[in-house]
């Protein structure tokens, strides 16, 4: 090989190497900003939601405590506790709302679907007894309704006639709705988001017959605990983001799949090769 070949032979190693080293180091600065910035986002769209549903609730929450005080002025008048229940804000509000008596067993409710029978004990219900043994506001856990056969959670509030208890009310709200509200945000068109109360079971899931299930049958390999976790589901990478919601102690979870997450880190590092040969090939 003349001398000449050499120097050219030597000059193209290494502008190759260094065209390789200068593209592997831009891939790995742009590769760790951008995963640092998706993983902030993720958490920055968790607490986002998390304190949206947290708002939601607490607004549900102070409609249903001022209904109950509104009909604390005179709660043994049954008609005078229906007008009030068949309001348009409480009936646009809840799923269904009611007083369950605790002289007789009977309900005044306002379901145009459902009429209670004899069958229906009020006294046996969750948020029945939650109320009662509280004495104060509660959240039930999630539970099948009687009427809609549909997996609920149910405000519960206990109604007083001075000291005496006369029975407690319950503001159904269903658990489709709150996961619309936690599925508004698009998570970069790569994952999703869903509720777990704290004792790990689903409150609302983007596929609605994992509501009610264990988070360990949804994420059996993901531990409930706040934070970014690293997980592989069927076979693909994802990052999985935990926050608790402050008001009732629920977690918001967010699941991204890192590949589609971070694809345009796979574009750059296609362009960054295709680029790199063919300046060398020019040169």
């Amino acid at each position: 090989m003349r001398f000449s070949h050499k120097i050219v032979a030597m000059s193209s190693l290494l502008l190759a190497l260094t065209v390789g080293l200068l593209s592997v180091q831009q891939l790995l600065t742009v590769r760790s900003e951008v995963e640092n910035l998706v993983k902030m986002s993720m958490q920055e769209i968790v607490v986002g939601v998390g304190n949206t549903v947290s708002a939601e609730l607490t607004n549900k929450s102070a409609l249903a405590q001022s209904l109950t005080e509104s009909i604390e002025l005179n709660p043994n008048d049954r008609a005078y506790v229906k007008k009030l229940l068949e309001k348009p804000t409480i009936k646009n509000s809840f799923l269904a709302t009611g007083l369950g008596y605790e002289s007789d067993a009977v309900v005044v409710e306002n379901d145009d679907g459902w009429e209670p029978d004899a069958s229906y004990d009020p006294h046996k219900r969750p948020w029945y007894e939650d109320a009662k043994r509280e004495h104060t506001q509660v959240f039930t856990a999630p539970y099948l309704d009687a009427s809609t056969k549909q997996t609920i959670i149910s405000i519960g509030n206990p109604v007083m006639d001075g000291n005496q208890f006369v029975g407690a009310m319950f503001f159904d709200l269903e658990l489709g709705s709150l996961s619309k509200l936690a599925n508004s945000v698009n998570i970069f068109d790569a994952g999703y988001l869903f509720l777990v109360t704290e004792q790990g079971q689903v409150l609302a899931h983007p596929k609605a017959e994992n509501n009610g299930k264990d988070f360990s049958e949804i994420l059996p390999s993901v531990s409930l605990t706040e934070g970014l976790q690293q997980v592989e589901l069927s076979g693909d990478n994802n990052l999985v983001s935990i926050t608790r919601e402050p008001s009732q102690n629920w977690y918001v979870i967010a699941v991204v799949d890192e590949d589609k997450a971070f694809s345009t880190l796979a574009k750059l590092r296609t362009n960054a090769i295709i680029f790199g040969v063919l300046g060398i090939l020019i040169s």
